[in-house]
């Protein structure tokens, strides 16, 4: 099921003095919140969930990055934040069994797993960054959320502020710099070849590691 995060967010915040003082949930991720992708790329973030002093169930609705104060609007210049928390079913969950009091996921962005994505826009720049605050909207009920709440929940945030999404520039694969490299080789071998002179000995014979060098390229077919 599709929440809109501005809906739970001010939800949330409205019942926070409902909230029971015992449920506290905090909230982190990897590499210290810390991501990259190039122009146009997609990158994401994963997420580990805990919940302390608590004997309820609490289910996790939306999520969202936030550059300034948390607030229902929390778009950005440099890209767009997709929340996967909300596409999640069964619900992710802490608390009793069959539960436990921490959840983690692997950003994943096939099968929308962790705590969103983040697409960087085509028309950004290397180097350009933006920092802001990963806010997740939780409720918290007295029976499993996955099979539906005898009580009105009641509803919290949990946040990381320290989240970094940098552009970054598009690195070769080290296969691609060996064949071009090889490549590059083969291309100036075959031009002294060319040249008759440059692979003649001071007898005039011709020297045959060089020749057996070109022909070993092109039979490798790395040769242009």
């Amino acid at each position: 099921m599709k929440f809109s995060f501005s809906l739970i967010l001010a939800l949330s915040l409205s019942a926070l003095p409902s909230l029971c003082v015992a449920d506290v949930v905090s909230l982190s991720v990897s590499d210290g919140g810390a991501i990259s992708a190039t122009p146009g790329g997609t990158t994401g973030w994963d997420f580990d969930l805990t919940s302390t002093g608590s004997n309820d169930y609490i289910f996790f609705v939306a999520s969202e990055f936030c550059t300034g104060a948390v607030t229902n609007d929390c778009s950005n210049s440099l890209g767009t934040y997709t929340d996967f928390l909300s596409a999640e079913y069964p619900l992710v969950v802490l608390g009793p069994s069959p539960y436990s009091t921490t959840a983690s996921q692997t950003f994943d962005p096939v099968h929308m797993l962790g705590l969103g994505s983040f697409a960087v826009n085509a028309d950004a720049s290397v180097g350009d960054s933006v920092s802001g605050t990963l806010v997740v909207s939780y409720e918290a009920c007295d029976t499993d959320p996955n099979t539906g709440c005898d009580n009105e929940p009641s509803s919290g945030t949990a946040e990381f502020s320290d989240a970094l999404v940098t552009v970054t520039g598009s690195t070769p694969e080290p296969a691609t710099v060996e064949l071009f490299s090889v490549s590059f080789l083969c291309l100036a071998l075959r031009f002294l070849r060319r040249r008759p002179g440059r692979f003649h000995g001071a007898g005039g014979a011709e020297k045959a590691g060089s020749l057996e060098l070109v022909v070993e390229c092109e039979g490798a077919g790395y040769c242009l």
